[in-house]
């Protein structure tokens, strides 16, 4: 049995629509845009979390994640790591991590990723 934490990467192309993911237990939408058009956190019991590359910050945490989080030291802390991150602090299979990259261009090529988390078992 594989008891590594589920990780996929999806790439989309920025076409002036912000595109957020759907919880894929329940289908729930996992952030809205507001008036301003930021994007703000409307997920359900299976979000674990949102981590968002370009602040390196987790925009969203459940109360689970927390707990489990504050075990780690976060300086240390990259995308690059993630996953092995995720399953040190306990994660496995049913948890799956979607690396959203939105590739866009401005003054040039540019590239945002964000990481949401869905545990199975909530």
């Amino acid at each position: 049995m594989n008891n590594k934490v589920a990780y996929a990467e999806v790439e989309q192309d920025d076409n002036n629509e912000n595109i957020f993911p759907f919880c894929p237990v329940c289908g729930k939408a996992t952030m809205e845009l507001d008036e301003e058009e930021n994007g703000k956190v409307t997920g359900c019991k299976h979000l674990e979390f949102i981590y968002v590359q370009e602040v390196n910050e987790f925009e969203y945490k459940s109360d689970q994640f927390k707990d489990r989080f504050n075990s780690i030291d976060f300086d240390e802390f990259e995308l690059d790591n993630l996953k092995t991150t995720l399953e040190t602090i306990g994660y496995t299979n049913s948890l799956l991590a979607l690396e959203v990259t939105t590739n866009s261009i401005a003054c040039g090529p540019s590239a945002f990723t964000s990481v949401f988390g869905f545990n199975y078992t909530n």
